[in-house]
C-alpha cells in the first residue's frame, strides 16, 4: 500500500510539474506575445523626451536627432 501511495504522489507531482512547463512555454511563445511595429524617425518625430538626469528638461525627438544622431530609447507606460 506504501508503494502504491508513492507512485501515485510521483504522478501527482510529475503532472503539475508538466503542466506547469507547459504553461511557461505558451506564455513565451510568439502566439501570446504581440508582435510590435518597428519603430522610425516618423513615429517619433512629435515626442516629447524628458531628460532622466533631474533637470526636467524637455527636448523634440526630431530636434534632437537631426542635430546629434541620437540613440534614444523609449519607455512606453500604461495608462
Amino acid at each position: 500500500m506504501a508503494l502504491w501511495s508513492l507512485v501515485t504522489w510521483q504522478s501527482v507531482l510529475g503532472t503539475a510539474a508538466a503542466a506547469l512547463g507547459a504553461a511557461i512555454l505558451v506564455a513565451n511563445s510568439p502566439l501570446a506575445v504581440p508582435k510590435r511595429e518597428p519603430f522610425s524617425l516618423a513615429g517619433l518625430r512629435g515626442a516629447v523626451l524628458t531628460a532622466l538626469d533631474g533637470s526636467g528638461r524637455e527636448v523634440k525627438a526630431e530636434e534632437l536627432w537631426r542635430e546629434r544622431g541620437a540613440v534614444i530609447m523609449v519607455v512606453r507606460r500604461p495608462g
